[in-house]
């Protein structure tokens, strides 16, 4: 039952970043192919470390958090899902 749970709720909240950063990444490929040159200036290269860096800083806060709190909020989210 929980290991159900625990998937159900990490793919709502994982699955939109996933997606975003998966299209954002794939968009910066795309332009890289269209402009025809296969190295990237060093500005792009950098805004898109600062995007990757932000996206895995979200999702580990999120990660953090469930940790953190799952043991206060567990009883009442069962309770909540099941009641």
């Amino acid at each position: 039952m929980i290991s159900n749970l625990i998937s159900i709720v990490c793919r709502f909240i994982f699955r939109p970043i996933e997606e975003i950063t998966f299209n954002l990444f794939a968009k910066f490929k795309m332009d890289d192919k269209q402009e025809g040159t296969e190295r990237r200036d060093k500005k792009e290269s950098e805004e898109i470390t600062r995007i990757l860096v932000q996206y895995l800083a979200g999702v580990v806060g999120i990660g953090i958090s469930a940790v953190v709190f799952s043991q206060f909020c567990s009883e009442d989210f069962i309770f909540l899902l099941y009641s």
